[in-house]
This record gives C-alpha cells, structure tokens and sequence, in this order.
C-alpha cells in the first residue's frame, strides 16, 4: 500500500476538526499492519537487517492468558545474528485520551516536547498497581512459533504516538530502556527479559518525511483486505 506521509501524519496527529471522530475507525483498519511494517522497513532501510513480520500467532500457548499483537524475526545479514521480537502495538494518536497534537511542520522544540510529554504518561502504566495491564503484558513470554523455536524473544512496544526518553537530543524513533529503571513493582515477575525496545512509528515518519521522503510503500495485508471488502460492499 502506498502511504502518503503528510497525509498520515497530519490524520494521526493533527486532525482538522471533525476527522478526530473518524481516527479509531481507521486505525482499526490499518493500523496494526501500518506499525508493525514501519518498525521492519526501519530496521531494513540502512541495508544490515532483513526484517519478517510473521503471521502466526502471539500467546503464551494457554487458553487463557495475554496475547501479543505480532511476531518480528530480525536477521543481520553480516553476521547472521537473529532477533525475534513479540510485539504489543498500540495505535494511540492525537485523538486518544490524553493526546497531544503535533502539527507535521512543528520546529524541533514542539517535536522535543511533545516525544516527552507521551513518554511521561506512558512510565505511569509502568508504575501502575495493576500488572500485567495492557502494556506490561509485552514482558509475558510467549510461545514461539516452530520455526523460530531456536530463536530468542525479546520485548517491543511499537506506539504510533511520537514518543522518546530522549533529553538533550533529537528524539529517535528506537530505543531501549533497562526494565529494572521503568518502576514496575518487585512483585511483578518479568523474567527472562532485561531490556524493553520501544518503536515511535510518528518519529520515523516524520524522520523520512523531513529527508525527502513524501510516500512510503508498505506491505499491509490485512489492511489491503479490509479495503477490498469495503470497495466490493459499495460496489466500486
């Protein structure tokens, strides 16, 4: 699917009035797909890795329990390392309860500014009584699919919202932040994971964006299909 970056952006994190009505139907559709394509084209787009987004399922392998929104198998092309990461995504934009909006032309300080603000409320669900709630279920390990039974996982939060631990410096999309600083309680078992990667998807748009980048084309299948139906109900 061929995306225009302005278009999104602005959509997501600047609505013009009445669309803000019309954010959680869309991201309904695409967004799942939209993150978790823009974390594998990231990890792709400087020619070291080889990103796969899986379609099989993210659960602890009980009937009950947690479930993940996606499997990324990361490869390094150079050394051959391999990384499986089990993917909790949320699409939370300007539109959500507690969102910030953030014009596409914002200067550097608006963009600082507002990467810290979402940082901040997200460290409260850290430090929130309840666990797992509906972040910290990315420390919950996951079954691995058969063909990455050799591989090992290792958590990632990818957020749409423009958000990073950054303080002196421009705020990069991916980071990593140490799980024994986020303040989870003692009681709160998160073994066998000792890092949290954390994935802006608005970050990197606008990184892209600012370089030239105007469209971006993503594999977004389940999007794609969604579409379709739509176009067949209406007869287009």
């Amino acid at each position: 699917m061929n995306l225009n970056l302005r278009n999104l952006l602005t959509f997501l994190d600047d609505p013009k009035k009445g669309d803000n009505r019309h954010s959680s139907a869309i991201t309904l559709v695409i967004g799942e797909d939209l993150n978790a394509a823009a974390f594998a084209h990231y990890l792709e787009r400087a020619g070291v890795w080889e990103a796969t987004v899986s379609a099989d399922s993210t659960t602890p392998g009980t009937k009950s329990g947690k479930r993940l929104d996606r499997w990324i198998q990361a490869r390094n092309k150079k050394t051959g390392e391999h990384v499986l990461y089990q993917c909790e995504i949320k699409n939370w934009a300007a539109s959500a309860i507690g969102g910030h909006r953030l014009p596409v032309d914002c200067n550097d300080d608006e963009l600082k500014k507002a990467a810290a603000h979402y940082w901040k409320g997200q460290l409260k669900t850290f430090q929130s009584s309840e666990h797992p709630n509906n972040v910290t279920k990315v420390f919950t390990p996951m079954r691995l699919p058969e063909q990455y039974a050799e591989s090992k996982a290792e958590p990632l939060l990818i957020y749409w919202m423009p958000m990073s631990n950054s303080v002196d410096a421009d705020p990069e999309p991916f980071f990593q932040v140490p799980i024994r600083d986020l303040g989870l309680p003692d009681t709160f078992v998160r073994a066998p994971f000792e890092t949290l990667n954390i994935f802006s998807v608005s970050l990197y748009l606008r990184q892209l964006l600012k370089i030239g980048v105007d469209t971006l084309s993503l594999s977004l299948p389940n999007a794609e299909r969604r579409i379709q139906v739509l176009e067949d109900i209406s007869g287009v």
